[in-house]
């Protein structure tokens, strides 16, 4: 199982179908209407498949955020339900802070929801600002950080 890098712009049907079953499906999204994909603001998917390439997670790095070139923000991270548990969110992860460092930045940020604080804090991640309705899912969120450069010391 290895981890694969596309363009958002382009991306096959099924990565839009896994994104949409598990973030926005049972919240009321309209998946036809409502603005949920945001294709048009660019930025890489990374995709887990299996041995027999069915898709396992995704999660999306978007090009440089809020205007800074050393920061990066990671979106629409989801696991399909049969491999939850098996540390395809977690390898995913990983995979895109090394990215977003080859890149050149220096820092992630998300809008975790709130069944999902305790994955990110896990991976490092913590809370910048208070809780906050989504309101495209109406569930609580979080902006959560990673000092990236920092991680890269760390190890060395």
């Amino acid at each position: 199982m290895s981890v694969e890098i596309i363009e958002v712009v382009g991306a096959p049907s099924e990565v839009r179908d896994l994104i949409y079953e598990n973030l926005y499906q049972n919240y009321g999204v309209d998946e036809l209407f409502d603005n949920w994909f945001h294709q048009e603001k660019g930025g890489e998917f990374l995709l887990k498949r299996d041995a027999s390439q069915k898709l396992l997670g995704v999660v999306r790095l978007m090009p440089i955020a809020e205007n800074n070139p050393l920061t990066r923000q990671v979106r629409q991270v989801a696991v399909s339900t049969a491999a939850r548990g098996l540390g395809v969110g977690r390898e995913l992860m990983n995979f895109i802070e090394d990215l977003a460092r080859d890149q050149g930045a220096d820092e992630l940020w998300l809008e975790s929801r709130g069944g999902a604080y305790g994955f990110y804090s896990r991976l490092g991640y913590i809370t910048a600002g208070e809780e906050f309705i989504s309101e495209l899912t109406r569930l609580p969120h979080c902006r959560m950080t990673k000092d990236i450069a920092l991680q890269t010391v760390l190890a060395s």
